[in-house]
């Protein structure tokens, strides 16, 4: 798959997640899907540069499936500390991208 890096110029971007639902707690063996998780992640700075990541879903379990190097990336900006991210309901793209082990 092809990913457009982000380029950040400025220190400050807005992030966004769209997820497989709304509960990332749970069990396979219990509920016959996996926990929600987020599969895509949009970026957009300042100076209007942007990135959209989007990872492969299983449509049977709705488990989505990680690629390395798409997680290292999302997590280079997310975990720079002068980088502010704003977003909306923040609160829940940050829990979602922490259960994704970002």
């Amino acid at each position: 798959m092809n990913y457009n890096n982000l380029k950040i110029k400025s220190n400050v971007v807005s992030y966004d997640t769209e997820s497989t639902g709304l509960i990332p707690w749970g069990s396979f063996k219990r509920w016959g899907h996996f926990p929600a998780r987020p599969f895509a992640f949009s970026f957009f700075d300042e100076e209007g540069n942007s990135a959209f990541f989007r990872l492969e879903v299983e449509s049977s379990t709705r488990r989505v499936i990680p690629e390395k190097a798409v997680l290292k990336e999302i997590g280079s900006i997310l975990g720079n500390p002068r980088i502010r991210k704003v977003g909306h309901n923040l609160a829940f793209d940050i829990r979602m991208t922490f259960m994704m082990g970002i």
